[in-house]
């Protein structure tokens, strides 16, 4: 008796024979990407947000009352 043959290939091949060539030319998630803490200095990071507007002012920031 044989073995049979059909079905989904299950001999190895090499990871590079089976990369796909998009339209775009992307990877996907490329894991050797810094984080977004990781990108820029110690006052920075890799996001600019605008400022926000009326903030109000949050427990912290108000003067301590009576206890």
């Amino acid at each position: 008796m044989t073995m049979n043959t059909q079905g989904r290939p299950t001999s190895p091949v090499s990871a590079a024979s089976q990369s796909v060539d998009t339209v775009s030319g992307s990877k996907g998630l490329l894991q050797a990407e810094d984080l977004i803490f990781e990108i820029g200095t110690q006052d920075t990071t890799g996001v600019d947000l605008p400022k926000p507007k009326n903030r109000r002012a949050q427990p912290a920031d108000r003067p301590a009352g009576p206890v």
